[in-house]
């Protein structure tokens, strides 16, 4: 929940206060003198206070204190909680997920817990940016805003949708009677490998059938809980809410604006892709105005380490079909890179400690 609106300070009040008796005591035409005298109230009323200061400074060293303890204790928690969903994502079962959903409200009590207290820091008079910044994050209680049987439900639901995502198979488009292919590995790979648009189309649409189809319900539930818990955070749904993180308050212009560059350049691309399959499949499959079918993207035609994708959401799945210049060599530009002195970026970058390694491709860089 955001804090509620604090209270004006007595001094504040007392100024409004004497203000409007000003105002409706002096005549309609001020004098100059009356005019001096309220500059001098509002002057004397408004006089920096090295008491208050003081206070301010000694509130943000206990608050710096306070969030110091916090974030230990947040910080444990979160592990818990991570660790309790990568369980149960890795290995769905009643256990697990009972598990999960007791990590999960023992982690919603505490915030609610910790929220009370949060509030109670004059946050929004902090001096220290960072300070209040931390501190208007914290006096966000999130879902934990819900009652406890609501917010279990909540979980439910989040782990039921998981549920049938991880479990969806579909059958064979060539054996019908074979219904055992899931995601992974079956179904990306018949993305990478198959040429046949229908058995591409299969996959696509069946698979949806089985995960996204059965979550509708579901998902809908979902959104309505969520959506009370924004509206009790004071948020008036979980679109701003979300949009909270951004820290921009005009992100959704800004989103807009950059589209509006980059779609000219968009329209190109999918009018050349579009052509390009259109010349591989044929207009009854890839028409000429209308968008790409979207199990057409999903397929990689030679990487043979890559793997299919559900969402189209690599084009370069179909470079070898839309490359301008086949026939061309491709550009090695490493030979230049070494003549001109460049040298390892994992040189120069700072090591990993050793228990961190991994394997990483050498990257170059000019020494």
């Amino acid at each position: 929940m955001r804090p509620p609106k604090r209270v004006m300070s007595k001094q504040f009040s007392y100024l409004i206060w004497d203000v409007r008796l000003f105002q409706v005591t002096v005549p309609n035409k001020m004098t100059r003198t009356g005019w001096f005298l309220l500059l001098t109230l509002v002057t004397m009323t408004s006089t920096f206070d090295p008491e208050q200061e003081d206070l301010v400074s000694d509130e943000e060293q206990r608050a710096r204190n306070y969030l110091a303890y916090i974030d230990k204790e947040f910080s444990r928690r979160a592990t818990d909680s991570v660790n309790a969903s990568w369980a149960y994502a890795s290995n769905i079962t009643d256990e697990n997920l009972a598990k999960k959903l007791e990590v999960s409200a023992d982690n919603a009590r505490y915030q609610k817990q910790q929220w009370t207290e949060t509030i109670k820091f004059r946050w929004q008079s902090f001096r220290d940016d960072d300070l209040r910044r931390q501190f208007k994050k914290y006096s966000v209680l999130g879902t934990a805003a819900l009652s406890e049987k609501k917010h279990e439900k909540l979980e439910k639901l989040v782990s039921e949708m998981q549920s049938i995502y991880s479990k969806a198979k579909i059958c064979d488009y060539k054996t019908p009677n074979k219904c055992d292919l899931n995601l992974e590995p079956e179904l990306v790979e018949l993305l990478r490998t198959s040429r046949d648009p229908a058995e591409l189309k299969h996959a696509w649409v069946e698979w949806r059938k089985e995960s996204g189809e059965k979550c509708r319900s579901l998902f809908e539930h979902y959104v309505a809980l969520s959506n009370e818990a924004a509206i009790l955070n004071n948020f008036t749904d979980t679109t701003e809410y979300w949009l909270m993180d951004y820290e921009s308050p005009d992100f959704q212009k800004q989103v807009v604006r950059l589209w509006e560059q980059i779609e000219p350049l968009y329209k190109e691309l999918h009018a050349y892709v579009r052509r390009k399959l259109r010349e591989t499949y044929g207009e009854e499959i890839v028409s000429r105005n209308g968008p790409i079918p979207a199990h057409l993207l999903d397929r990689r035609f030679s990487d043979a380490l890559s793997t299919g994708n559900m969402w189209s959401q690599k084009w370069g799945n179909v470079l070898e079909l839309s490359v301008p210049y086949p026939n061309a060599s491709a550009v090695d530009v490493t030979p230049r890179m070494k003549e001109q002195t460049w040298g390892n970026v994992l040189d120069i970058s700072t090591p990993y400690p050793e228990k961190e390694a991994v394997d990483v491709t050498p990257q170059m860089v000019k020494k």
